[in-house]
């Protein structure tokens, strides 16, 4: 009988952990496609000027709005396509010939649009979305948001700039010492300043979560070697700080049909505790949320307001993160 009870318990502890690992699969996925459908990162796309004019399109590359709403078109308007060399031509739409560019191995499909390819091995997957995360931070960085006033604390003298040299990762730029001695060096400022450029002048380097500043650049602070389990947290830990860095210049904040089917009486506001990602509101009437809410809680405050909170594709709402995950749910029950 014992033995039969520890072969239960273990069966149920390795669906567990099932669960949890196609939960972080999800959400490393999900905020993947969320970040390439509201981005303009064409050379993740390989939508290069070069390609495209050879290819027969006179005009730049835009975001396609059908389908996965995951993939860059450029209209064909001129000779020169050739599907060995440039890809899968589609018609749009309004039936017109575009070119479909997607990040690299992902499936080109004239319906759906860029899709994700099947793996075989758990490993394989895991490999791919790390490539992915990987070329967001590469090439993502117009979209990560630093407030001026941090900037300031930082000592900063001039604008920050993407880092082109060494890793060609991360942001930085020219720091007065006397400032940032008196603005940020009790730790109002996590910038790293021990660098000089060519010039010898002191450099503050800014660097994405999951990485760590080095006078060549920011450099990945995940071994090759990592197990799988390791480098799922590390993707989690990445996108969560990408995402809560990116809100302010990524539109996905909730339409006005989304709060009214969440029965919000108030303005949304930003949320600032737990992971500092999302919105919230608050409702005075819960009869007032309808199934087009989709997955929600009612968190009370501390004046004893009911909110509820409306997260970015991928996360979930509780009332602990404001916006979390979903492995981590049962925590809050």
């Amino acid at each position: 009988m014992m033995l039969f009870l520890l072969l239960i318990t273990a069966a149920i502890a390795s669906m567990d952990e099932l669960q949890t690992e196609k939960e972080k699969l999800a959400f490393i996925e999900r905020n993947i496609v969320n970040i390439y459908r509201h981005t303009n990162i064409p050379e993740v796309f390989g939508a290069n000027l070069n390609k495209m004019v050879r290819c027969g399109c006179t005009h730049s590359a835009s975001n396609i709005v059908w389908g996965s709403a995951v993939g860059m078109t450029c209209k064909l308007t001129e000779r020169g396509y050739d599907e060995a060399s440039c890809g899968v031509r589609c018609l749009s739409p309004r039936s017109e010939n575009v070119l479909l560019m997607c990040p690299e191995n992902w499936e080109a499909d004239c319906r759906d649009g860029c899709v994700p390819p099947m793996f075989d091995s758990v490993s394989k997957r895991a490999t791919f979305l790390e490539k992915n995360v990987d070329q967001i931070v590469r090439y993502g960085f117009d979209y990560l948001y630093i407030d001026q006033s941090y900037i300031d604390t930082c000592g900063c003298v001039d604008r920050l700039r993407h880092i082109r040299y060494g890793s060609q990762i991360g942001l930085d730029c020219i720091f007065n010492e006397d400032k940032w001695r008196r603005n940020g060096e009790d730790g109002g400022c996590a910038g790293y300043g021990a660098c000089t450029n060519n010039d010898n002048e002191p450099v503050m380097l800014f660097c994405p979560a999951g990485h760590s500043p080095t006078c060549s650049g920011c450099e990945k602070n995940l071994k090759a070697n990592a197990d799988v389990d390791t480098r799922y947290d590390w993707m989690i830990n990445l996108l969560t700080g990408w995402i809560r860095e990116s809100q302010p210049l990524l539109d996905i904040l909730p339409t006005a049909d989304k709060a009214q089917s969440c029965g919000c009486d108030s303005k949304m506001q930003s949320v600032k505790y737990g992971n500092g990602i999302g919105w919230s509101c608050e409702v005075k009437n819960a009869d007032k949320i309808t199934e087009d809410c989709g997955a929600n809680v009612l968190c009370e405050d501390g004046s004893k307001k009911l909110l509820l909170h409306l997260c970015p594709y991928g996360f979930v709402p509780n009332c602990r993160d404001g916006c979390g995950y979903a492995w981590t749910a049962h925590e809050d029950l």
